[in-house]
């Protein structure tokens, strides 16, 4: 029997109206890191590149920003350009998010004051989707980009956090 291996998370993608914004968003209330400047796919000028092969057909031109989180855990930004995304399809907790809707609902950040992350995150534009609770004591609160995107900060890692508990039921001190 083969034993079976823990893959890491190489990168995720998040979709948001403007590229730009979003990167200065990320690299400063975040602390992300960019790794080099917004690159332009257009499919008329370069239809044979990664994101045009990699991706089903129905756009044809996309900005993307990459950055590195602090454990290496990359990010990339996507505005896509051609067709626009709709902000009015834009998945958010404020405009009541469809929990029965599948894909990412968040995606978690370890920081060591979870307070304030989250009024620095508002400060940005951001927002506080709820109260900071303790979790297995630690502190954690839902926060949210300004375009949406639900994002868990944390004052421990993932493995501190589950480490010699149960995980069959979540228990919030």
């Amino acid at each position: 029997m083969s034993k079976q291996y823990n893959h890491p998370i190489n990168h995720m993608g998040l979709s948001v109206p403007n590229v730009e914004e979003a990167l200065k968003w990320y690299t400063e209330v975040l602390g992300f890191v960019s790794l080099g400047p917004i690159i332009v796919e257009d499919r008329d000028i370069n239809p044979d590149t990664a994101v045009f092969r990699i991706c089903p057909p129905g756009f044809n031109k996309v900005k993307v920003a990459y950055l590195t989180t602090g454990n290496g855990v990359g990010l990339e930004l996507f505005e896509f350009l051609d067709p626009r995304m709709d902000p009015n399809l834009a998945s958010s907790f404020e405009s009541g998010r469809d929990f029965r809707r599948g894909g990412i609902f968040h995606f978690a950040v370890t920081v060591p004051d979870v307070e304030a992350m989250a009024k620095k995150a508002e400060q940005h534009g951001g927002k506080r989707i709820a109260q900071t609770v303790r979790v297995f004591g630690e502190d954690g609160v839902y926060i949210q980009d300004p375009w949406g995107n639900g994002i868990e900060v944390i004052s421990t890692s993932w493995e501190q956090l589950l480490c010699n508990r149960s995980t069959g039921n979540l228990v919030v001190d």
